[in-house]
């Protein structure tokens, strides 16, 4: 499932946890995944873990800070909902 389609990058959900995703980033020219954006349970948080190699400029990383503020806001509210910690 696409969660954003920008100019560049494509963020697809490729696996669904049971309270989290693994969202795949794709270089839309080349069609190849070139990161991973992952819950990484040690800090509590969704993180970047971008392919050896890539290079990223200030849009395609604020393209990336979005789509982790956006997995965040929708971690705190389920956690909300469900009475839990974060």
């Amino acid at each position: 499932m696409i969660i954003k389609d920008t100019r560049y990058l494509v963020f697809k959900v490729t696996e669904q946890k049971p309270k989290t995703k693994v969202i795949s980033v794709i270089n839309k020219s080349s069609q190849r995944p070139i990161a991973k954006i992952l819950w990484y349970p040690e800090w509590r948080q969704y993180c970047f873990l971008p392919n050896p190699g890539t290079i990223w400029n200030n849009t395609c990383l604020n393209e990336v800070n979005s789509v982790i503020d956006m997995l965040m806001a929708e971690r705190r509210t389920a956690k909300v909902e469900e009475g839990g910690r974060l």
